[in-house]
């Protein structure tokens, strides 16, 4: 091998080494940066879970309004057709 080749397999080397070098720094940045998305991503579960539990008493409260309003409804309905039964009793009574 010729002192040339030994030059260029030397640079070669050392281009590589450097490119393993950047690689390792990216590395060490991106666990950094995991580390820290894994603990947002915590809180952010945790948040979720708090306002699940906080939504529970409207949910039930919503449950109730939509039962009054189907109530509500319901009694329509029949006053509806008492009125309409009425009416037409009175009106063949004529």
């Amino acid at each position: 091998m010729t002192d040339l080749e030994k030059e260029r397999l030397f640079e070669t080397l050392d281009k590589i080494s450097d490119r393993i070098n950047e690689v390792e720094k990216t590395l060490v940045k991106q666990e950094a940066n995991l580390s820290e998305h894994m603990k947002r991503t915590e809180l952010a579960e945790e948040n979720l879970q708090l306002l699940r539990e906080e939504l529970k008493p409207l949910e039930k409260h919503v449950y109730y309004i939509e039962g009054a309003f189907k109530l509500v409804g319901g009694i329509g309905v029949i006053v509806s057709l008492v009125v309409g039964f009425i009416k037409i009793l009175t009106f063949l009574g004529q």
